[in-house]
């Protein structure tokens, strides 16, 4: 109880950057960044998940 996923974190982190596309355009080499950064943060959940 209490406790959020990573995607849900992840979600919660980029609503500004959503806004910011929303508003401007996409910005092709930050999502290309987004994407890493997502990709890490799933890996990272399920290594703690197996170490736990």
């Amino acid at each position: 109880k209490g406790k959020i996923s990573a995607q849900e974190a992840w979600d919660l982190s980029r609503i500004d950057e959503i806004w910011q596309i929303e508003q401007w355009g996409e910005d092709e080499e930050a999502t290309e960044v987004a994407e890493i950064k997502a990709n890490s943060m799933r890996h990272a959940e399920r290594f703690f998940a197996i170490s736990s």
